[in-house]
């Protein structure tokens, strides 16, 4: 109906991958063999879960909102905060395990934390490592 509108005034429009269509891959194998039939089962299978989290998700305002009805604010803060440094998660039913390495803290689901100075300075206090190899 928009566009519709726009017609009206006299304004066209194309397809938003008109001047992309060299760029986009080509339908079937994109690389130099045929996948196995074991490697297509976990293509399909990994495609099957993503596309039932994405419809689990779609209606969520912000990413962590799946997991806030058994995650405290200050627990999700910590999880974003996590993701952005590359600490690894692992999300259980009462608690949330951050690792790097064999470095692992087990945190409650419902813990509060002093995010005085921020999230991400209570995963670099917790995980000194992780300085390493952030970005300069």
């Amino acid at each position: 109906r928009v566009i519709e509108e726009f017609h009206k005034e006299g304004l066209e429009f194309t397809h938003s991958a008109l001047f992309l269509e060299d760029f986009m891959p080509k339908q079937g194998v994109l690389s130099r063999r045929q996948p196995t039939e074991d490697e297509l089962k976990t293509v399909q299978f990994g495609l099957k879960i993503a596309n039932d989290r994405y419809t689990k998700n779609i209606n969520f305002q912000h990413p962590l909102q799946a997991i806030s009805d058994v995650y405290s604010d200050d627990v999700q803060q910590l999880v974003k905060a996590a993701i952005e440094l590359g600490v690894q998660i692992d999300l259980q039913p009462t608690q949330v395990v951050l690792y790097v390495g064999d470095h692992q803290e087990s945190y409650n689901a419902q813990a509060t934390f002093d995010f005085s100075k921020g999230a991400r300075d209570v995963i670099l206090s917790d995980f000194p490592e992780v300085q390493d190899f952030q970005e300069k």
